[in-house]
């Protein structure tokens, strides 16, 4: 037997001709066409558990860790354009966990007080599918301002709860 298409499959599991609801943010535009995007960043979440806290990038996974152990948490927000000629920026800020949230510095200097920040850009029509191309040069002290827009708006996003909010780089 023919696998069912997908809308028939809906119908049939569904046992009626009305749309099922979902929440969330639809994606029939990147579906229709795939140089469109829904959203101009995405977030990302990263707990981080290193054996020596003077080596973070050593032995640092949480597996089998409960999350009240964890030693830092990154937050990645990775935008696309207008920045960067067009491309994109990946911005990750590191910051100790306190055993149920993330502590916020009072002020944001890069390797004080437990507080890492990392800056990539990610040149207009970079192949986005080689990882070995993109993350090897790390920006932050060339474009300060950046740096400094992007963690505003990932910890607006983080203590909001809100990561569907629009960021504007």
């Amino acid at each position: 037997m023919a696998p069912l298409p997908f809308t028939s499959c809906v119908r049939a599991c569904n046992r009626s001709l009305e749309p099922v609801p979902l929440s969330g943010v639809s994606q029939a535009a990147v579906l229709a066409n795939t140089s469109a995007y829904v959203k101009s960043f995405a977030l990302s979440q990263y707990p981080r558990c290193p054996v020596d806290a003077q080596v973070l990038w050593k032995r640092n996974w949480c597996i089998n860790v409960n999350s009240s152990d964890f030693g830092w948490m990154g937050y990645s927000l990775r935008t696309r354009g207008p920045g960067n000629g067009g491309g994109g920026w990946r911005y990750t800020a590191w910051l100790p966990w306190n055993g149920t949230s993330a502590v916020f510095p009072e002020q944001r200097r890069n390797g004080t007080g437990g507080f890492f920040e990392e800056l990539y850009a990610y040149p207009l029509g970079a192949q986005e599918d080689n990882f070995d191309l993109l993350d090897t040069h790390e920006v932050s002290r060339d474009h300060p301002e950046e740096a400094a827009a992007l963690y505003v708006q990932l910890t607006r996003l983080v203590t909001s709860g809100h990561s569907h909010a629009p960021v504007t780089p």
